[in-house]
């Protein structure tokens, strides 16, 4: 006799493979992904700019302070040389500490400076004396002047614009247009003459003369006389 089995048949279990689809991580997991990524990378370039700018600092702060380095580093004896120099030459002994030479450039730039300081502090009345001590003083450094070549050159620019000495203004005046002649000469800038009172306006002296007036005047000179 066989006994059929009254059992329900058993359903077969699902495959526990998962699909394609459902092993892929969502979307927005990918995009943060890629977020992290890329900030890690930013902050490495980063962190590389900085070591690089920090180094290029350093090594620009050793180049500035190397000169003040190597001026502590002197010994005791060049000091002591420097100090003797500078001593020297205070005391007007004329050392210069480069074997006393003066350029040309020093020679002419000193030269103008005290003309134009004469000009400015040359009387608006001028006497017939002082008129002759100006010409004769332009005209002995068309002679005796410590570059040959320069009072060469002088005195033919003296000859062909002789010196205007009826007046402070006057002389003023015409010692901005020689100088402006031979600056052109020289291949240099050229003054604006019309400025001439505000660029030499004369010497600065705050002492009084005896019976009054500034020390600095030409008219002392002229009252003593």
């Amino acid at each position: 006799m066989v006994i059929s089995d009254s059992r329900p048949p058993q359903r077969a279990a699902p495959s526990r493979e998962a699909s394609p689809a459902a092993a892929a991580p969502p979307q927005w997991k990918q995009a943060l992904t890629g977020l992290q990524q890329n900030c890690q990378r930013t902050v490495h370039e980063l962190s590389s700019n900085l070591s690089r700018l920090q180094s290029g600092v350093s090594r620009q702060l050793l180049q500035l302070q190397a000169p003040a380095r190597r001026t502590h580093a002197l010994p005791l004896a060049s000091l002591s040389q420097s100090a003797a120099v500078g001593a020297s030459w205070s005391a007007g002994s004329g050392s210069r500490g480069d074997g006393g030479l003066v350029s040309r450039e020093e020679v002419g730039r000193a030269t103008w400076t005290f003309l134009h300081t004469l000009a400015a502090q040359y009387p608006n009345k001028p006497s017939r004396q002082q008129q002759q001590d100006a010409r004769n003083l332009v005209d002995i450094l068309t002679r005796m002047y410590p570059c040959g070549e320069c009072a060469r050159h002088f005195g033919e620019v003296v000859r062909a614009h002789p010196p205007q000495l009826a007046s402070r203004a006057a002389f003023s005046l015409w010692m901005c247009e020689v100088h402006n002649t031979v600056n052109r000469r020289l291949d240099k800038p050229v003054f604006n003459c019309a400025l001439v009172e505000s660029r030499w306006a004369g010497i600065e002296c705050e002492d009084e003369a005896e019976g009054g007036g500034s020390a600095c005047s030409l008219d002392i000179g002229r009252r003593r006389r």
